[in-house]
């Protein structure tokens, strides 16, 4: 996972939020507007077992 800090909330991609649910103003620090978001990433396949 990647961790990023953003400065604000208004600097968070769109494309980047997955919580349908939640607002990113809803998430982020409310003296600051600051957010940590962790980014997930896909899992490599794993090869076939050579037998």
């Amino acid at each position: 996972m990647t961790t990023t800090l953003y400065g604000h909330w208004r600097d968070v991609p769109k494309d980047a939020w997955r919580w349908r649910n939640f607002s990113r103003a809803e998430i982020a620090c409310r003296g600051t507007g600051k957010i940590l978001i962790r980014h997930r990433h896909p899992v490599p396949a794993q090869p076939a077992p050579r037998w």
